[in-house]
């Protein structure tokens, strides 16, 4: 039995950004419910087997941009009616849920939706006790110390309430840590000295998580996180403000992580010429390798970039290294690579105002929003084929030049150049949000996606966007072409027919926005 479309493009909608409507906003999500209309729709018809295949597929395939709508989707099933659908929810839950963060936040939705005169069900308890157990024992250690506590849960509340019990000695002695403390676990395991040899490395590593935890020595914190490979996690936060600590994290960490901290490490003057760390950091900015490995995005790059350019954090300042800002720049020319071609026509319109070149950005305030229309203008330009350009004047719609070479720098000057232009108040034309349409229409020019970019707050036109759509549509017999509104510096936005799965309004523009437009051209979502 196959889901109905429109019912599929909602849950899909759902899946990635945790809303059936046709609004992503960037931010921390409360779901309830009611955000999830059509998971209860199918549940109560029937279908939540082919429900939990969807969540599957998006667990498994990467799609979602946010976690939480998973695993609050997978805890509805598992409180509904449907008994099918409940035991493949539970069978799903080791592979939905791979770290303690994901197991602790299915709980708490679990125990949401539960009857509050229900206790925890017999299937619960043993599929909870089944995932500690179905991990190596190492790596649950590692798990367990780095992500102890979410959403008001701990491992200690869950092993309580499920009673489990270890399927091996290593699984024990991590458990028993747990629960008890290292001083139990010892006393336990390698009471006379007899622990067998992975007893032993468990314990060496437990010792040494335990040990950095009390520790106010830096440096022997940092020695620790060096011999064990110990995380940013592991690390309290009254050391992340060490050099010592961070001069070690910086060859330890990710370089997606060294990009959003890359304030800190400046400003524990890692990143000066004469330090020998600035040259380590250079060079992974420099390795091709990594960034396309680690799937790094333009715009991250590009928001770490300016939060150095800045040259000041919110209590240091640091002198900015122009052979570090070399290296983010050719990472940020590198990173193209991880954005994927979609094949897709577009048409992009930027409102352009004095507002658009002074406003920052809801979600990466280090950007303006002129720098936010440049890159997304620029990454369209050197991955897809066919695109146009159009800045939303005070006079009308303007067609802009844009080619592959042009470097973002050009980009943002020729839209700066027109906001410094028709900067103030703008005529209620330039607020026309159905303008790039009608543009499109009057030069029968075909477009697959229409983005629009703009600190608009509101919409003044003779036709709203979800009519113009549907005529253009209907005209240039495009009955699958898309518009997406980017109000950039705002949150609040409501122009897009919640019932066309063609329409999305986005309010402002955090480092998951690039990657929502890109599923949403797709239909991934």
């Amino acid at each position: 039995m196959s889901l109905e479309a429109e019912d599929l493009w909602k849950l899909r909608r759902f899946l990635s950004i945790g809303t059936e409507g046709p609004l992503y906003e960037f931010g921390e999500q409360i779901l309830k419910k009611e955000n999830a209309p059509t998971i209860i729709k199918l549940l109560e018809d029937g279908k939540g087997v082919q429900l939990i295949q969807e969540v599957l597929s998006y667990c498994k395939e990467n799609k979602s941009i946010r976690r939480n709508p998973l695993l609050f989707c997978l805890a509805l099933c598992t409180r509904s009616a449907d008994k099918m659908a409940k035991k493949d929810a539970y069978l799903a839950l080791t592979e939905v849920c791979a770290l303690p963060t994901d197991l602790f936040t299915f709980i708490a939705f679990s125990q949401t939706l539960n009857n509050p005169s229900k206790g925890w069900g017999k299937l619960q308890r043993k599929t909870i006790s089944s995932w500690y157990n179905s991990k190596d024992p190492k790596r649950l250690a590692e798990n367990a110390t780095r992500y102890k506590s979410k959403s008001g849960w701990t491992h200690k509340d869950v092993l309580r309430l499920t009673h489990t019990k270890a399927s091996n000695e290593g699984v024990a002695l991590v458990l028993k840590y747990v629960i008890k403390g290292l001083k139990v676990a010892k006393s336990e395991f390698d009471n006379d000295g007899s622990a067998s040899g992975e007893q032993r490395e468990l314990i060496d590593y437990l010792e040494a998580v335990d040990t950095l935890k009390h520790s106010t020595d830096e440096q022997q914190v940092a020695r620790l996180i060096e011999q064990h490979q110990l995380s940013y996690e592991h690390v309290p936060s009254i050391h992340l403000n060490s050099f010592e600590v961070w001069n070690t994290l910086v060859h330890r960490l990710p370089l997606s992580m060294l990009l959003q901290h890359i304030s800190k490490i400046a400003s524990q003057g890692l990143l000066e010429p004469t330090c020998d760390t600035s040259k380590h950091m250079i060079e992974r900015l420099q390795n091709v390798d990594e960034i396309v490995s680690e799937k790094i995005h333009p715009y991250s790059v590009l928001i770490a970039m300016r939060t150095y350019e800045q040259g000041k954090g919110l209590r240091r300042k640091w002198t900015r290294n122009s052979n570090v800002v070399s290296a983010l720049n050719s990472a940020l020319n590198t990173s193209i690579q991880n954005v994927p071609r979609t094949g897709k026509r577009y048409l992009i319109a930027v409102k352009v105002g004095d507002n658009m070149f002074r406003c920052a950005v809801r979600g990466a305030p280090v950007i303006s929003t002129t720098l936010a229309a440049a890159i997304m203008s620029m990454l369209v330009a050197r991955k897809e084929e066919h695109f146009q350009l159009l800045l939303l004047l005070p006079t009308g719609a303007l067609n802009l030049k844009l080619s592959t070479e042009m470097q973002l720098s050009e980009i943002c000057d020729q839209i700066a150049g027109f906001s410094v232009s028709y900067g103030g108040l703008l005529p209620y034309n330039a607020r026309d949000l159905s303008l790039p349409i009608k543009w499109a229409v009057s030069n029968k020019l075909p477009v697959d996606v229409f983005l629009v970019l703009t600190d608009c707050r509101e919409c003044i036109s003779d036709i709203s966007p979800a009519e113009a759509l549907k005529q253009y549509r209907k005209d240039m017999n495009i009955p699958d072409a898309k518009y997406i509104n980017c109000a950039m510096s705002t949150n609040r936005l409501r122009f897009a027919d919640p019932s066309d799965s063609g329409m999305l309004d986005i309010a402002g523009f955090d480092e998951n926005a690039p990657r929502v437009i890109h599923d949403f051209v797709l239909g991934n979502l």
